[in-house]
């Protein structure tokens, strides 16, 4: 993991490419989305099969749209299990 003591306060491309692991912490704040991007809801299929292995329709993601910079990070994350015939696609 990256130490939060080598995080640079500018996150440039470069930086991110030059990153070997995961961070310890999240590496943009809640309030850098300026643009007020925010996802729709989403769909994790394979293509082959058209086997939707995740679906995360817009009201689950809609329940955690309140969030602010003093929430805990995990709120943050979603977390997928595939099960074991995952590996068989």
């Amino acid at each position: 993991m990256q130490s939060s003591a080598s995080i640079p306060d500018v996150i440039t491309p470069d930086y991110v490419k030059s990153l070997t692991g995961p961070t310890e912490q999240f590496l943009c704040r809640l309030a850098d989305n300026s643009p007020k991007l925010a996802f729709k809801g989403f769909r994790i299929r394979d293509m082959i099969s058209n086997i939707t292995l995740v679906d995360v329709p817009l009201d689950d993601i809609e329940a955690e749209s309140n969030l602010s910079e003093a929430d805990d990070p995990t709120k943050r994350l979603i977390k997928y299990h595939f099960g074991p015939d995952f590996l068989m696609l």
